[in-house]
């Protein structure tokens, strides 16, 4: 069976190997998405582009990016060994699988030593 819905998630994240949840979120001055009960193993603080999950791709990454340029200088000075990353995860239109990043965008996330992880889902079967 084919499941023609879209979607996409987008999320800043930074990795708590070096730094504390409670620690970041005092940083950036925002609190971690991901509720304390579902924090079980969990090594990254996450703040979601999304919310009702209808958000496009385009207007998730707008936010991600305006979230970014207001916190730089605070990201820039998180440890080096927390790592940013913008997790894009996303099923393209039938045809069309590809995203592109601006270059704004991309000194943007260099700025802050961050990279970004895509995680394109597909569905291999033919649909009608």
């Amino acid at each position: 069976m084919c499941d023609d819905e879209e979607w996409a998630r987008v999320s800043l994240r930074v990795s708590l190997e070096s730094i504390s949840l409670l620690e970041v979120e005092e940083k950036l001055g925002l609190r971690s998405s991901v509720v304390e009960e579902a924090r079980v193993g969990a090594n990254w603080w996450v703040r979601d582009m999304y919310e009702s999950g209808d958000e496009s791709l385009s207007s998730q990454l707008d936010l991600v990016s305006q979230v970014i340029s207001e916190r730089a200088d605070r990201l820039a000075n998180l440890p080096d060994a927390a790592d940013i990353n913008i997790m894009i995860s996303w099923t393209p239109r039938r045809g069309q699988d590809s995203v592109g990043f601006d270059a704004d965008f991309v000194s943007l996330l260099a700025s802050v030593g961050g990279r970004l992880i895509l995680d394109m889902h597909t569905d291999d079967c033919d649909c009608e």
